[in-house]
Protein backbone atom coordinates (compact mmCIF):
# COMPACT_ATOMS: atom_id res chain seq x y z
CA UNK A 1 0.00 0.00 0.00
CA UNK A 2 2.78 2.54 0.92
CA UNK A 3 4.84 1.66 -2.54
CA UNK A 4 1.45 2.38 -4.39
CA UNK A 5 0.98 5.86 -2.73
CA UNK A 6 4.62 6.84 -3.62
CA UNK A 7 4.19 5.54 -6.95
CA UNK A 8 1.66 7.51 -7.78
CA UNK A 9 2.50 10.59 -6.41
CA UNK A 10 5.35 10.68 -8.07
CA UNK A 11 3.59 9.68 -11.63
CA UNK A 12 1.28 12.43 -10.71
CA UNK A 13 4.08 15.11 -11.00
CA UNK A 14 5.62 13.46 -13.88
CA UNK A 15 3.62 14.77 -17.69
CA UNK A 16 3.81 12.29 -20.16
CA UNK A 17 6.65 11.45 -22.36
CA UNK A 18 7.30 9.76 -25.83
CA UNK A 19 7.12 5.98 -25.78
CA UNK A 20 10.90 4.47 -25.27
CA UNK A 21 12.09 1.95 -27.69
CA UNK A 22 14.52 0.57 -25.62
CA UNK A 23 17.11 2.24 -23.00
CA UNK A 24 20.38 0.54 -20.91
CA UNK A 25 22.33 1.95 -18.08
CA UNK A 26 25.92 1.96 -18.34
CA UNK A 27 28.05 0.42 -15.46
CA UNK A 28 30.86 2.95 -15.95
CA UNK A 29 29.08 6.53 -17.08
CA UNK A 30 25.38 5.73 -15.97
CA UNK A 31 24.59 7.15 -19.21
CA UNK A 32 21.36 6.20 -20.92
CA UNK A 33 21.62 4.93 -24.67
CA UNK A 34 17.97 5.16 -25.92
CA UNK A 35 16.68 6.20 -29.41
CA UNK A 36 14.22 8.56 -28.08
CA UNK A 37 15.13 11.15 -24.93
CA UNK A 38 13.26 10.62 -21.69
CA UNK A 39 12.40 14.06 -20.55
CA UNK A 40 12.87 13.74 -16.63
CA UNK A 41 15.57 10.78 -16.01
CA UNK A 42 15.73 12.03 -12.51
CA UNK A 43 11.76 11.20 -11.76
CA UNK A 44 12.42 8.02 -13.62
CA UNK A 45 15.16 6.74 -11.44
CA UNK A 46 12.99 7.63 -8.52
CA UNK A 47 10.32 5.26 -9.68
CA UNK A 48 12.92 2.39 -9.85
CA UNK A 49 14.29 2.88 -6.81
CA UNK A 50 10.89 2.86 -5.46
CA UNK A 51 10.09 -0.81 -7.22
CA UNK A 52 13.23 -2.22 -5.96
CA UNK A 53 13.12 -1.51 -2.99
CA UNK A 54 9.59 -3.10 -2.85
CA UNK A 55 11.86 -6.84 -3.82
CA UNK A 56 14.21 -6.18 -0.17
CA UNK A 57 11.47 -4.60 2.31
CA UNK A 58 10.38 -7.54 4.87
CA UNK A 59 10.03 -5.85 7.93
CA UNK A 60 9.08 -1.81 8.82
CA UNK A 61 9.28 -1.75 12.70
CA UNK A 62 7.54 1.29 14.45
CA UNK A 63 9.67 3.18 16.62
CA UNK A 64 6.76 4.88 18.48
CA UNK A 65 4.78 1.74 18.99
CA UNK A 66 7.39 -1.34 19.29
CA UNK A 67 5.59 -3.48 17.31
CA UNK A 68 7.15 -5.84 14.14
CA UNK A 69 5.18 -5.91 10.86
CA UNK A 70 5.75 -7.98 8.11
CA UNK A 71 4.86 -7.12 4.88
CA UNK A 72 4.58 -10.47 3.76
CA UNK A 73 2.61 -11.87 5.65
CA UNK A 74 0.62 -8.86 7.07
CA UNK A 75 0.82 -9.75 10.46
CA UNK A 76 1.53 -7.51 13.83
CA UNK A 77 3.89 -9.18 16.07
CA UNK A 78 3.42 -7.52 19.52
CA UNK A 79 6.88 -7.02 21.53
CA UNK A 80 6.21 -9.01 24.83
CA UNK A 81 7.74 -7.38 27.86
CA UNK A 82 8.80 -10.44 30.78
CA UNK A 83 7.98 -9.45 34.41
CA UNK A 84 8.66 -11.06 37.56
CA UNK A 85 5.86 -11.90 39.59
CA UNK A 86 5.79 -12.45 43.35
CA UNK A 87 4.04 -15.02 44.98
CA UNK A 88 3.19 -15.29 49.03
CA UNK A 89 3.94 -18.27 50.81
CA UNK A 90 0.71 -19.89 52.24
CA UNK A 91 1.78 -20.41 55.29
CA UNK A 92 3.89 -17.97 56.76
CA UNK A 93 5.97 -16.84 58.71
CA UNK A 94 7.77 -19.52 58.24
CA UNK A 95 9.89 -19.00 61.24
CA UNK A 96 7.57 -18.35 64.82
CA UNK A 97 8.26 -17.81 67.95
CA UNK A 98 8.56 -21.33 69.78
CA UNK A 99 7.83 -22.81 73.32
CA UNK A 100 11.43 -22.90 74.48
CA UNK A 101 12.32 -19.66 77.01
CA UNK A 102 14.89 -18.27 74.80
CA UNK A 103 13.07 -17.35 71.61
CA UNK A 104 8.67 -17.52 73.41
CA UNK A 105 7.94 -13.93 72.68
CA UNK A 106 9.43 -12.90 69.30
CA UNK A 107 11.34 -14.01 65.91
CA UNK A 108 12.41 -11.55 63.63
CA UNK A 109 15.04 -9.67 61.21
CA UNK A 110 17.07 -12.65 60.13
CA UNK A 111 20.19 -13.00 58.39
CA UNK A 112 21.07 -15.24 55.49
CA UNK A 113 23.38 -16.44 53.66
CA UNK A 114 23.51 -19.43 50.39
CA UNK A 115 26.32 -22.65 50.92
CA UNK A 116 26.65 -25.90 49.64
CA UNK A 117 23.17 -26.12 48.90
CA UNK A 118 21.89 -24.78 52.04
CA UNK A 119 20.53 -20.99 52.70
CA UNK A 120 21.41 -20.94 56.86
CA UNK A 121 19.27 -18.32 58.78
CA UNK A 122 20.32 -16.51 61.87
CA UNK A 123 17.51 -14.38 63.16
CA UNK A 124 16.31 -12.26 66.15
CA UNK A 125 14.74 -14.25 69.20
CA UNK A 126 13.27 -12.64 72.47
CA UNK A 127 12.38 -14.62 74.98
CA UNK A 128 11.26 -14.76 78.49
CA UNK A 129 13.52 -12.67 80.23
CA UNK A 130 12.59 -10.12 77.63
CA UNK A 131 16.76 -10.09 76.46
CA UNK A 132 17.92 -10.79 72.26
CA UNK A 133 19.61 -13.69 71.23
CA UNK A 134 20.57 -15.35 67.54
CA UNK A 135 18.96 -18.58 66.76
CA UNK A 136 19.37 -21.07 63.80
CA UNK A 137 18.03 -22.22 60.75
CA UNK A 138 18.63 -23.72 57.30
CA UNK A 139 15.92 -24.39 54.34
CA UNK A 140 16.63 -26.03 51.02
CA UNK A 141 14.34 -23.90 48.62
CA UNK A 142 14.27 -20.66 50.95
CA UNK A 143 10.47 -21.22 51.60
CA UNK A 144 10.20 -24.35 53.84
CA UNK A 145 12.27 -24.49 57.18
CA UNK A 146 14.61 -28.25 56.89
CA UNK A 147 16.15 -27.76 60.22
CA UNK A 148 15.96 -25.18 63.55
CA UNK A 149 17.84 -26.39 66.64
CA UNK A 150 16.23 -25.98 69.82
CA UNK A 151 18.85 -23.40 70.99
CA UNK A 152 20.44 -20.02 70.42
CA UNK A 153 23.88 -20.05 68.64
CA UNK A 154 24.97 -17.05 69.95
CA UNK A 155 24.17 -14.53 72.90
CA UNK A 156 25.32 -11.05 74.47
CA UNK A 157 28.90 -11.10 76.28
CA UNK A 158 28.52 -8.08 77.62
CA UNK A 159 26.59 -7.48 80.89
CA UNK A 160 23.40 -5.68 81.34
CA UNK A 161 24.44 -1.88 82.99
CA UNK A 162 21.01 -0.88 84.76
CA UNK A 163 23.08 1.84 86.76
CA UNK A 164 23.13 4.20 83.82
CA UNK A 165 20.34 5.94 83.09
CA UNK A 166 17.38 4.75 80.47
CA UNK A 167 17.59 5.53 76.59
CA UNK A 168 14.76 6.26 74.41
CA UNK A 169 15.22 3.00 72.43
CA UNK A 170 12.50 0.73 70.54
CA UNK A 171 13.53 -1.89 68.53
CA UNK A 172 10.99 -4.54 68.45
CA UNK A 173 11.06 -4.80 72.42
CA UNK A 174 13.53 -6.10 74.56
CA UNK A 175 14.47 -4.20 76.77
CA UNK A 176 16.71 -5.87 78.78
CA UNK A 177 19.16 -6.00 75.92
CA UNK A 178 21.15 -8.57 74.16
CA UNK A 179 22.34 -9.26 70.37
CA UNK A 180 20.00 -7.73 67.74
CA UNK A 181 20.08 -7.48 63.88
CA UNK A 182 22.39 -10.01 62.68
CA UNK A 183 24.13 -9.31 59.16
CA UNK A 184 25.63 -12.36 57.71
CA UNK A 185 28.41 -12.23 55.54
CA UNK A 186 30.36 -15.09 53.83
CA UNK A 187 33.99 -14.41 52.34
CA UNK A 188 36.20 -16.87 51.54
CA UNK A 189 35.90 -19.51 54.22
CA UNK A 190 34.74 -17.42 56.90
CA UNK A 191 31.56 -16.34 58.41
CA UNK A 192 31.20 -12.92 59.22
CA UNK A 193 28.61 -11.62 61.37
CA UNK A 194 27.85 -7.57 62.43
CA UNK A 195 25.00 -7.39 65.05
CA UNK A 196 23.59 -4.50 67.21
CA UNK A 197 24.76 -4.83 70.60
CA UNK A 198 22.41 -3.17 73.25
CA UNK A 199 22.90 -3.39 76.98
CA UNK A 200 19.67 -2.46 77.81
CA UNK A 201 20.62 1.09 79.24
CA UNK A 202 24.15 2.92 78.53
CA UNK A 203 24.38 2.64 74.54
CA UNK A 204 23.55 0.77 71.67
CA UNK A 205 26.39 0.07 69.18
CA UNK A 206 27.69 -2.34 66.66
CA UNK A 207 29.82 -5.55 67.41
CA UNK A 208 31.92 -7.74 65.11
CA UNK A 209 32.61 -11.56 65.38
CA UNK A 210 33.28 -14.57 62.59
CA UNK A 211 33.62 -17.98 62.45
CA UNK A 212 34.61 -20.96 60.18
CA UNK A 213 32.61 -22.03 57.45
CA UNK A 214 33.29 -25.88 58.51
CA UNK A 215 32.71 -24.90 62.18
CA UNK A 216 29.46 -22.79 61.16
CA UNK A 217 28.21 -26.14 59.29
CA UNK A 218 29.08 -28.32 61.86
CA UNK A 219 27.03 -26.51 64.37
CA UNK A 220 30.49 -25.62 66.66
CA UNK A 221 28.88 -22.64 67.79
CA UNK A 222 31.61 -22.03 70.60
CA UNK A 223 34.13 -21.48 68.06
CA UNK A 224 32.71 -17.72 67.34
CA UNK A 225 35.65 -15.53 67.48
CA UNK A 226 35.60 -12.76 70.58
CA UNK A 227 33.60 -10.13 69.45
CA UNK A 228 34.62 -6.65 69.70
CA UNK A 229 32.72 -3.12 69.19
CA UNK A 230 33.55 -1.73 66.25
CA UNK A 231 31.18 1.95 66.83
CA UNK A 232 31.97 4.47 69.28
CA UNK A 233 30.46 4.55 72.89
CA UNK A 234 27.99 6.72 73.87
CA UNK A 235 25.99 6.66 70.55
CA UNK A 236 23.25 4.97 68.84
CA UNK A 237 24.00 3.26 65.82
CA UNK A 238 22.64 0.46 63.96
CA UNK A 239 22.42 -1.33 60.50
CA UNK A 240 26.12 -1.34 59.82
CA UNK A 241 26.80 -4.10 56.73
CA UNK A 242 29.88 -5.70 55.77
CA UNK A 243 29.99 -5.82 52.06
CA UNK A 244 29.64 -9.29 50.80
CA UNK A 245 32.97 -8.95 49.05
CA UNK A 246 36.42 -7.61 48.45
CA UNK A 247 36.78 -4.62 47.50
CA UNK A 248 40.69 -4.00 45.53
CA UNK A 249 41.55 -7.14 48.06
CA UNK A 250 39.74 -4.93 51.20
CA UNK A 251 36.95 -5.35 53.26
CA UNK A 252 34.66 -2.81 52.86
CA UNK A 253 31.58 -1.94 55.68
CA UNK A 254 29.16 0.15 55.17
CA UNK A 255 27.98 2.29 58.00
CA UNK A 256 26.05 5.47 59.10
CA UNK A 257 22.97 5.59 57.07
CA UNK A 258 22.00 8.77 58.38
CA UNK A 259 22.34 11.39 56.87
CA UNK A 260 24.61 10.06 54.33
CA UNK A 261 26.03 6.38 53.91
CA UNK A 262 29.92 6.34 54.64
CA UNK A 263 32.28 3.49 53.84
CA UNK A 264 35.14 1.94 55.62
CA UNK A 265 38.28 -0.14 54.24
CA UNK A 266 40.38 -2.69 56.02
CA UNK A 267 43.13 -4.97 54.73
CA UNK A 268 42.52 -6.51 57.58
CA UNK A 269 39.75 -6.59 60.30
CA UNK A 270 41.60 -7.75 63.07
CA UNK A 271 42.30 -4.00 62.62
CA UNK A 272 39.20 -3.19 64.77
CA UNK A 273 40.35 -4.67 67.84
CA UNK A 274 37.64 -3.29 70.35
CA UNK A 275 40.01 -0.17 70.87
CA UNK A 276 40.21 1.46 67.49
CA UNK A 277 36.46 2.49 66.69
CA UNK A 278 35.05 3.21 63.12
CA UNK A 279 34.01 7.24 62.74
CA UNK A 280 30.76 7.91 62.14
CA UNK A 281 29.04 11.01 61.17
CA UNK A 282 26.35 9.98 63.80
CA UNK A 283 23.95 13.04 65.05
CA UNK A 284 22.01 10.99 67.75
CA UNK A 285 23.94 11.34 70.87
CA UNK A 286 22.76 9.11 73.84
CA UNK A 287 21.54 12.16 75.59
Amino acid sequence: MVIKKIKKKIQDKVKPVKKVKAFKLSKSKNKIKSTKKVRDFKVFKKVKKVLSVKKNIKKVVNSKTKKKISLKNKKIVKKENKSLKLKKLAHNPIIRPSDYPWESKATFNPAAFESNGKIHIVYRAIGEDDSSSLGYAYTLDGLNIEGRPTYHIYKRFFSCNEDCPKIDYLSGGGWSGGCEDPRLILIDDTVYMIFTAFDGWGSVRLALTSIKLKDFENKKWRNWKQAVMISSPNEINKNWVLFPEKINGKFAIMHSFYPRILIDYFDNLNELNGKKFIKSNNTRPVD
